[in-house]
């Protein structure tokens, strides 16, 4: 260094240049690194203890549970003595708005629930005939492994 720059008490001197330590935790060497994500010791959660301690309240539901309650409730029809669920009660008036009102988005949303339905149906018979099929096959397959297999020589003959 020139005698220059020991006169500018202002500049920095080389040491400042190099990057300074992650700053310690009081305590020492010893203590926990304390940063993003690692908050001190003190305010960590304590062991067996959670961090919402009252957790979710018993009986509390969610809006699946809601919604189907919902739903499924019965009321009156028109005043009359016949109660439907709100569901039915639903499809009816859209049913109502595609014929009596000629509503195309109602009428598209009941053919895509008939349709829905439709293919759930099939499925389900498709897959009681696979069932079927199955055992049917598993019976003869047994059948058949019975008349090839070799029989077996009993315990007093020898080969």
């Amino acid at each position: 260094m020139s005698s220059a720059d020991d006169a500018n008490p202002d500049r920095p001197t080389g040491d400042a240049e190099q990057p300074t330590p992650a700053a310690s935790p009081p305590g020492g060497e010893d203590a926990a690194p304390v940063g993003y994500g690692r908050p001190p010791p003190e305010h960590r959660f304590k062991k067996d203890q959670s961090g919402n301690p009252k957790g979710r309240p018993t009986g509390a539901r969610g809006l699946k549970a809601e919604a189907a309650e919902v739903l499924n409730e019965t009321f009156p029809v028109n005043g009359s003595r016949k109660r439907v669920t709100a569901r039915k009660a639903m499809l009816l008036k859209q049913r109502e708005k595609a014929i009596k009102h000629g509503d195309t988005r109602a009428a598209s949303l009941l053919l895509g629930f008939a349709q829905a339905a439709e293919e759930e149906q099939l499925a389900r018979a498709s897959e009681a005939e696979r069932q079927a099929l199955d055992e049917q096959d598993d019976a003869l397959i047994e059948a058949a492994l019975r008349r090839l297999a070799p029989a077996k020589p009993s315990a007093g003959e020898s080969r």
